[in-house]
C-alpha cells in the first residue's frame, strides 16, 4: 500500500466528515433545490381555439455545450 493510499476505513470515515460538513443536509438543501439551476422553465400559454391554459416546455433557452457548430 502507497503512502498517498487511504485504508478503506480511514476513507470512509474521511468521506464521512466531508460529506457531515459539506453535504445537502449541511447546506440545508433538498435535491430539488441542488438541481434547479439544470431544470428548464416551464411557462403557460391561454389558447384561445382550445380554450385552455396549454403548458409547454421552452428549449429555447436550454444551451448545451454538446451541440456547438
Amino acid at each position: 500500500m502507497n503512502e498517498n493510499e487511504l485504508k478503506p476505513n480511514a476513507f470512509y470515515c474521511y468521506l464521512f466528515r466531508w460529506l457531515k460538513k459539506h453535504g445537502l443536509v449541511a447546506r440545508k438543501l433538498t435535491i430539488l433545490d441542488a438541481l434547479a439551476p439544470t431544470v428548464i422553465p416551464h411557462s403557460t400559454k391561454y389558447v384561445p381555439i382550445l380554450d385552455k391554459h396549454v403548458l409547454s416546455k421552452v428549449f429555447d433557452q436550454v444551451k448545451t455545450p454538446f451541440f456547438k457548430v
